[in-house]
């Protein structure tokens, strides 16, 4: 039967399954409905393409990264407490979108470059104060959010995005932007309210373009 039509379970116990981990202990410790959900959750992945696993005070991600890696297009990891993002993230490699919103992320692995297919990067409300080489060879990418994080730069290579459509980084530490970024010519949304910018780069302000939502300078 349907996992979620499971009413009446009061134990569950999914260990020595080689073809599903189990849930992270902090899914068990919200007893049976929690691992249901999250099962029934990771299961459609496999159908449908997308796993879902926001808001579930996730410390780790434990889901079945073989399995899904073929098949797996958008990967949805907001609002929860994770700190890192596992190596495995770079076998995902029919991904277009991840969102690891609203998390305690510092950094990003470096495998996170193998994301060739990947269109959609969501990283604002972490902690990250450097954005990961990785990041600039995602060459399919085109929306980039960063915003309330703590970034004092962005690398030079981020001009090396040539579909980036949007790129976010509101609220964070930045001074200046990348000269390069006057070279993706399908930018069109720079929003970077809430830094201590210094005036930008010549090239980029004859991007007439590019509709910039920055302090007046």
């Amino acid at each position: 039967p349907e996992l979620g039509s499971m009413t009446q379970l009061d134990v569950l116990n999914v260990t020595n399954n080689e073809d599903l981990e189990c849930p992270p202990q902090e899914i068990h410790r919200q007893g049976v409905k929690a691992i249901l959900s999250f099962l029934r959750r990771v299961c459609r992945g496999t159908s449908h393409g997308q796993v879902e696993l926001a808001g579930l005070q996730l410390e780790t991600i434990m889901i079945p990264w073989p399995r899904l890696a073929p098949t797996l297009k958008a990967l949805v990891l907001s609002r929860n407490a994770l700190k890192v993002l596992p190596d495995e993230i770079g076998t995902l490699t029919a991904l277009t979108a991840l969102w690891v919103d609203n998390n305690q992320i510092a950094t990003l692995p470096g495998m996170i470059a193998r994301l060739s297919t990947l269109k959609s990067l969501a990283l604002d409300n972490n902690a990250i104060s450097g954005l990961s080489p990785g990041v600039c060879e995602l060459v399919s990418l085109e929306r980039l959010t960063l915003d309330n994080n703590q970034l004092r730069f962005l690398p030079p290579k981020l001009g090396d995005l040539q579909n980036l459509t949007l790129l976010s980084a509101a609220n964070n530490r930045l001074t200046m932007l990348p000269a390069s970024l006057a070279s993706v010519a399908s930018l069109r949304n720079v929003s970077l309210m809430g830094n201590p910018l210094a005036p930008l780069p010549p090239a980029l302000r004859e991007r007439l373009d590019i509709e910039m939502d920055i302090e007046r300078q």
